[in-house]
């Protein structure tokens, strides 16, 4: 048991004399808890791959057909969901669970994608999807 652990503990049981609650957070949702995790046993890592390569993937509630314009910048045209009814130019952030923590470049399964473009009306706007389902790679020129 860690120091923070008890303290913890010890801040639940006065607490709770006072009729107060503590709610415990999840490791995953802690910064030192993220970084733990590394990437997740499936998805892809922008950075290595190609321009013109198209990524298709499902999320909970919608399908999206991303294609790479600059992987290491991220930039994409993405098409799908009721934001991009038209491919649109945009970036990738990258995968969490929702929150504040995203691993930068990355598209996860079981992960919420971060997606930022900038609509007509000129002010940035940034989209979390429901958690990708599955994903396909097409690799250019193949």
């Amino acid at each position: 048991m860690t120091d923070t652990t008890r303290m913890n503990d010890d801040t639940r049981s006065s607490d709770s004399a006072r009729g107060e609650m503590m709610f415990t957070v999840p490791g995953y949702c802690l910064l030192e808890g993220f970084a733990a995790l590394g990437p997740p046993s499936a998805g892809l890592d922008l950075r290595t791959l190609s321009a013109r390569d198209v990524i298709r993937l499902r999320t909970m509630n919608n399908e999206y057909r991303i294609e790479l314009l600059d992987p290491v910048k991220r930039c994409v045209n993405v098409q799908g969901g009721r934001f991009f009814t038209e491919p649109t130019e945009a970036v990738i952030e990258g995968s969490g669970y929702g929150g504040a923590l995203i691993k930068a470049g990355w598209i996860g399964i079981g992960l919420h994608l971060e997606i930022v473009y900038c609509p007509a009306s000129g002010r940035t706007q940034s989209i979390v999807t429901s958690p990708v389902e599955s994903l396909f790679l097409e690799r250019a020129g193949m």
